[in-house]
């Protein structure tokens, strides 16, 4: 799952300023556009399998949302992959 945190208020707290943060993610962002998270997952990987209005609507509400990608998620997820594949050889 690649995640960023997205300031979303702020809530003061006896003269203290505290950021509450929500975590925007593949999935939060599927759970918005009404699809699956691999369909946004492949909207961002840029598959030719999804439907050009599809690609559209993730894009638009992700980029509402401010979800950003992380790089160290994206890192651990391609080796977990390769793990996975080296296992099943």
């Amino acid at each position: 799952m690649i995640s960023f945190p997205n300031p979303i208020s702020e809530k003061k707290t006896a003269g203290k300023s505290e950021t509450k943060t929500e975590t925007i993610t593949i999935r939060s962002v599927a759970r918005a556009v009404g699809v699956s998270s691999m369909t946004v997952s492949r909207v961002f990987n840029n598959h030719p399998k999804v439907r050009p209005e599809t690609r559209q609507r993730v894009m638009e509400t992700a980029r509402e949302m401010g979800y950003r990608p992380n790089p160290e998620i994206r890192k651990l997820m391609i080796q977990l992959r390769q793990q996975k594949v080296r296992r099943q050889q």
